[in-house]
C-alpha cells in the first residue's frame, strides 16, 4: 500500500495511544478517538472525536467521516483483574469493539493495525513466535484473541500487533509496572514482586514506532512487537534498581499464587520479536535500552 496519508487512532488518550498520536501528527492527517474526553491537545495539529468503540453506530459513522487509510488499533479494557471481574464489559470492548471496527475498515477500506497481546498465550511454553498457537487463560486474554481471530477473518488489509508488558512515561497515562515500582521504591516503600513470570517488556516509544510502521507497509498477518528479550518480572525489578540507584532491599521476591489475584496469568510469556524488524526495518529495544530511554523521559519530567 501507499504511505498512509490519513490515520485514525482508537485509544489516544492511553499510554500506546499518546506515543502514536505524538508521532503521528505532522506526519499525517490525524484523528483520535477514545470513550473520555481529549488529554492530551498539547500535541497539536489533529481532530478529537469522543467516541465509545462499544457503538457501532458511533463508530461507523466516525469512519465514515473520516475515511482513514489506516486504524491504529490500541483502545482496549487491560486491567486484567477487571475483565476477570467483568467479562461482559472485557468482551464489549476488546471483542465487539473491534468488530465494530473491523467491519468499518471494510467499508471504507482502510487498513487495520490491531494492538494485541501476549495473554493470548497460555504461558506454558514461552517465549512465543507468531505461528504458536494461543490458548488464553484469562478474560482478558480470551477477549483480545477474539479481537484478533475477527480481524483476520474480516478484514482485507490487516496488521495484528502482539505486546507485552508495556511501560513508559506520559503525564496523561495510568500507572505501569515501571512508573509503579520506580515511585514506590524511591518513595521507601516495600514492594512484591513475582519471580516466576516471564514476559518481554516492551517500551512505549518504541512500540509506537513498529505501530506506525505497521501502518505504512503491506505486510499481512500477526507480528509480536515487544521488547527484544525475555526475563521474569523480578528480574526486571533489579534492572529498574541498577538503573536508577535504588534500594534493592525494599524488593520481597514471591510468587504468584501468594498475590490471589482473580485472574489466572501465563507463567512464561513473552515472545520472540524476530519478523517486526524484517517487515519494517524497526528494531525492538533491549530492556536495557528501553529502560534508558524510559528513564531520560521520566528524570526530565520529574526532577
Amino acid at each position: 500500500m501507499m504511505a498512509a496519508r490519513t490515520v485514525l487512532i482508537t485509544g489516544s488518550n492511553g499510554l500506546l495511544g499518546d506515543k502514536v498520536l505524538a508521532r503521528a501528527v505532522g506526519r499525517y492527517r490525524v484523528t483520535g478517538i477514545s470513550a473520555a474526553p481529549c488529554v492530551n491537545p498539547e500535541h497539536g495539529d489533529f481532530t478529537f472525536r469522543q467516541v465509545d468503540i462499544r457503538d457501532r453506530d458511533a463508530v461507523m459513522r466516525v469512519m465514515h467521516e473520516t475515511r482513514p487509510d489506516v486504524v491504529l488499533h490500541t483502545a482496549a479494557m487491560t486491567n486484567v483483574d477487571g475483565c476477570e471481574r467483568d467479562p461482559e464489559t472485557a468482551w464489549a470492548v476488546n471483542a465487539m469493539g473491534t468488530m465494530h471496527l473491523a467491519d468499518a475498515c471494510v467499508q471504507t477500506g482502510a487498513r487495520m493495525v490491531l494492538l494485541s497481546t501476549d495473554y493470548v498465550f497460555d504461558g506454558e511454553h514461552g517465549p512465543y513466535r507468531e505461528d504458536d498457537r494461543p490458548r488464553a487463560i484469562s478474560a482478558y486474554g480470551r477477549s483480545k484473541l477474539a479481537a484478533e481471530q475477527t480481524t483476520a477473518a474480516t478484514c482485507e488489509d490487516y496488521a495484528i500487533a502482539r505486546t507485552s508488558v508495556l511501560y513508559g512515561w506520559s503525564p496523561h497515562a495510568r500507572t505501569n509496572f515501571v512508573t509503579w515500582l520506580a515511585g514506590e521504591l524511591r518513595a521507601g516503600k516495600e514492594v512484591k514482586v513475582v519471580t516466576d513470570q516471564t514476559s518481554s517488556a516492551t517500551l512505549a516509544d518504541n512500540l509506537a514506532d513498529m505501530v506506525l510502521a505497521l501502518g505504512e507497509v503491506d505486510a499481512q498477518g500477526t507480528f509480536h512487537t515487544c521488547g527484544g528479550d525475555w526475563l521474569s518480572r523480578y528480574e526486571l525489578a533489579l534492572r529498574i534498581v541498577r538503573l536508577f540507584q535504588l534500594d534493592g532491599g525494599l524488593i520481597i521476591p514471591i510468587e504468584t499464587a501468594e498475590l490471589r489475584q482473580p485472574a489466572p496469568r501465563p507463567k512464561h510469556s513473552g515472545m520472540v520479536a524476530e519478523r517486526i524488524l524484517e517487515a519494517t526495518g524497526v528494531r525492538p529495544l533491549s530492556t536495557d535500552e528501553g529502560l534508558a530511554a524510559f528513564k531520560r523521559s521520566w528524570k526530565a519530567a520529574r526532577p
